[in-house]
């Protein structure tokens, strides 16, 4: 059995391990489930919740949340799934998914993701789960793909993976003395078209890395923030991973044999079946002059259209724990922002890979404390990159809506009612959604926190192009006394 923290795999038939049990402490979630409010900047319209339980938050794309007595009924009665399907796990839940005989248990905070026609079963359901469906992307939006219009992010994205692929990160994250230590004794070397760039070592495991790092001069402390590095990069999910599945038959026995003496794809006998994989990460463009190379130039335009079908070489890969058919599940301990190389509170994207899907249109993020917080709190102590921003309309129809759902604890929002500011506090099983256009920002919480976001549609894919940074004083007010608001509001006063 594949065993990940929290994270089992087996045949689904034979008894599956038990999901972890959830602690008394966390109710059921579906008695406190108020719909919650849209705010549009000149106040608030109530959510209305549908017959199934579910809750509209976008009409559009015709996007629904369901949570609690919902979403366990949904999950139950549901095999075939009609719509692109998002089932997100918080803190202290647990299901089991089954595709086509096999099953998987996720026990940790992460997203099974299941694509419009997908047929997935979904058993053992315990504490929190939030299930997104979205019938439709706007009219307007182009996913992400290797050529169209936003060819140029998946181009970036496949040169990030290319140096996670190799065990480069960026030098920037070691201080320069530290560098030169680690540089001196071949731990890690500079990539040659890279200055900013170093790349590991090929270590197995982090205690041959230890010994390094021991033998070097490193104390317990720099040894310990150093792993950290290291293991991040091998948690991101690519090194040593194929860059996408593809069935031989798709290709000539020329091409196959070609690819496969170039090393530019392997195959292997995977149960009873033959298949192919990818083996680095490449644009088109690299990719055509590694076929040239190969002497295959003059096959390279249907070789690169079924690349275009089942590369990943372009999307976000981190956090990825597993695949079959049109369900693709991730674990959130491994997102990654690729830009940066930190921590992502975002489970899923637009730039995720999808398996045989599109990639999703609805993103979600969860934000939680770590432990209970002791009063009010301002918020940039959970997320430090919270700020006061907006989502504009452009063009006149391109546009995000964004809800938040607390889960557990209360927020303090402030928000914007005719040009002056509000602060909006969010109790626990409440869910606010901000109009495209409403500056807004979560300033403070409290008690054992913990949310979910959504954004519709996600647009990684666009960049910056649907936030903006708001200044406070824009709304006759400071930073300080938004927060002051803030947490006098959480403590009642």
């Amino acid at each position: 059995m594949l065993s990940l923290q929290g994270i089992g795999f087996q045949p689904a038939r034979p008894q599956l391990p038990s999901p972890r049990p959830v602690p008394s402490m966390v109710p059921e979630p579906s008695d406190a489930f108020v719909p919650g409010v849209a705010v549009t900047g000149h106040g608030e319209i109530p959510l209305a919740r549908r017959p199934d339980g579910g809750v509209l938050v976008e009409g559009d794309t015709r996007t629904v949340v369901y949570r609690g007595d919902a979403a366990r009924a949904l999950l139950e009665r549901t095999t075939r799934w009609d719509v692109d399907t998002e089932v997100i796990l918080p803190r202290n839940a647990a299901l089991q998914v089954t595709v086509d005989g096999v099953g998987l248990h996720l026990g940790e905070p992460g997203a099974v993701m299941v694509g419009a026609g997908g047929e997935a079963r979904f058993e053992q359901v315990q504490g929190e789960v939030i299930v997104v469906q979205s019938g439709k992307a706007p009219d307007w939006y182009e996913k992400l793909s290797p050529d169209g219009g936003h060819k140029k992010s998946f181009d970036e994205i496949a040169a990030i993976n290319q140096r996670i692929f190799h065990s480069q990160t960026r030098a920037a994250r070691f201080p320069p003395a530290q560098l030169a230590t680690l540089l001196q004794n071949g731990i890690v070397k500079g990539v040659d078209d890279a200055p900013d760039f170093v790349e590991w070592a090929p270590f197995r495991e982090s205690e041959a890395l230890r010994e390094r790092l021991s033998a070097a001069g490193f104390g317990e402390r720099d040894q310990k923030s150093l792993i950290d590095v290291w293991t991040a990069s091998k948690h991101r999910g690519l090194h040593g991973r194929n860059s996408g599945y593809l069935q031989p038959s798709r290709l000539t026995d020329e091409d196959r044999q070609g690819l496969e003496a170039f090393q530019l794809a392997r195959s292997f006998r995977f149960g009873p079946h033959d298949t192919m994989v990818w083996l680095d990460y490449a644009t088109e463009e690299q990719l055509r002059t590694r076929l040239d190379r190969a002497g295959l130039g003059h096959r390279a335009d249907p070789i690169v259209d079924v690349w275009k079908d089942t590369t990943r070489s372009g999307y976000d890969n981190s956090g990825f724990v597993w695949e079959k058919d049109k369900v693709v599940v991730y674990a959130e301990r491994g997102k990654t922002n690729l830009f940066n190389e930190q921590a992502s509170e975002w489970i899923v994207n637009s730039t995720a890979y999808a398996g045989e899907n599109d990639p999703f249109s609805v993103g979600v993020s969860r934000v939680a404390s770590p432990a209970p917080l002791e009063g009010p709190t301002p918020f940039t102590r959970l997320r430090p990159a919270e700020s006061l921003h907006v989502h504009p309309v452009r063009d006149g129809e391109k546009k995000q809506t964004e809800g938040y759902l607390v889960l557990h604890g209360r927020a303090a929002m402030l928000t914007v009612k005719d040009g002056k500011p509000e602060v909006k506090v969010v109790k626990a099983g409440e869910m606010v959604v901000m109009e495209p256009g409403v500056p807004h920002c979560v300033m403070a919480a409290d008690g054992e926190y913990e949310h979910v976001a959504f954004q519709v549609p996600s647009a990684f894919q666009y960049g910056f192009m649907f936030k903006e940074n708001v200044p406070f004083e824009s709304l006759g007010l400071t930073q300080a006394q938004a927060q002051h608001m803030a947490l006098e509001a959480l403590a009642g006063r």
